[in-house]
C-alpha cells in the first residue's frame, strides 16, 4: 500500500523580468492506494494528476509531506504517447526487454508476456511502425509488466485510442489483474473510460483532491465538480 500525506508541490514561475514566484500545483494531498486495487485519478487537464504520478514514481521531488510505501513497492508506468514511449529502431522484443536487460530472459518469456496482452508471438520481431496504435500500447503494457511491478501507473494511457480499442485494452488489464495481485493507478480526464475498470475514483481539481468514492458509490458524490464529471460520463455512455 502507498500512503500519501499532506503532499505539496510547486513550480517556480517567472513574474516580470527578474522575479520568480512558486506556483502551487498540489495542495495538501492525502490519498491511500491499496494493494491489488484499481484507483482512478480523474480531473481536467492541469488539475495536478500527472504531477502526482511523477512524485509517486520518484521522478520529481515534492516540497513537503510524505509518500510512504508499506513494503518494497516496484513501479512501472504506461504513458499516453505510445509512439514516443518506444525506440522506433527496436524490435518488439527489444522494447519489452528494456526493463529487464540485466536479467536472463528467454524468447519463451517474451512470448508469454505477449500472450498476456493478447498479441501473437510473431510480433516479437516486428518494429513499431508495423503496429497499430492499440497494438503498440499493448507492447508498452507488456514492457510494464515484465518486471513484475507491484504498481502500474497508466497516465492517460488509453485516451488517444478509439473507444472499441480502449475497451479491448481494459479487458486485457482486468484479465491480468485476475492472475496477479498487481495494483493499478489510472490517471485520466475521462470518467467514462474508467468506471468499467476501477474500484475507487479520486477526483482532483486545481491541485486539490476533493473527493474519493468507491465506483459502486458514485451515486452519492458530495461535490458539484465530481457530480458534473459523472453526468458528462453518463451522457457519453448513453
Amino acid at each position: 500500500m502507498i500512503e500519501i500525506k499532506s503532499l505539496y508541490k510547486s513550480y517556480p514561475q517567472r513574474q516580470g523580468i527578474i522575479k520568480k514566484v512558486n506556483v502551487p500545483i498540489l495542495k495538501d494531498i492525502h490519498l491511500s492506494i491499496y494493494d491489488s486495487e484499481t484507483l482512478a485519478l480523474v480531473g481536467e487537464s492541469g488539475s495536478g494528476k500527472s504531477t502526482l504520478s511523477r512524485l509517486i514514481l520518484g521522478l520529481e521531488d515534492f516540497d513537503s509531506g510524505t509518500i510512504e510505501r508499506k513494503g518494497s513497492e516496484k513501479e512501472s508506468v504506461v504513458f499516453q504517447d505510445y509512439t514516443n514511449s518506444v525506440n522506433s529502431h527496436m524490435t518488439v522484443q527489444e522494447i519489452i526487454q528494456e526493463p529487464v536487460i540485466d536479467q536472463k530472459k528467454t524468447r519463451g518469456d517474451f512470448e508469454k508476456i505477449l500472450q498476456e496482452v493478447q498479441l501473437p508471438a510473431s510480433y516479437l520481431s516486428r518494429y513499431p511502425h508495423q503496429l497499430s496504435g492499440g497494438e503498440l500500447q499493448r507492447v508498452c503494457i507488456a514492457r510494464a509488466i515484465i518486471a513484475e511491478p507491484d504498481l502500474i501507473i497508466f497516465d492517460e494511457a488509453l485516451s488517444s485510442l478509439d473507444i472499441s480499442v480502449q475497451l479491448e485494452l481494459m479487458d486485457v488489464l482486468i484479465d491480468l489483474k485476475q492472475k496477479t495481485s498487481i495494483t493499478y493507478l489510472f490517471i485520466t480526464h475521462d470518467l467514462s473510460s474508467v468506471t468499467y475498470l476501477a474500484d475507487r475514483v479520486a477526483f482532483m481539481k486545481d491541485g486539490e483532491l476533493i473527493e474519493v468514492r468507491a465506483v459502486n458509490d458514485l451515486g452519492n458524490l458530495s461535490t458539484e465538480y465530481a457530480r458534473e464529471l459523472l453526468t458528462a460520463a453518463e451522457k457519453l455512455l448513453t
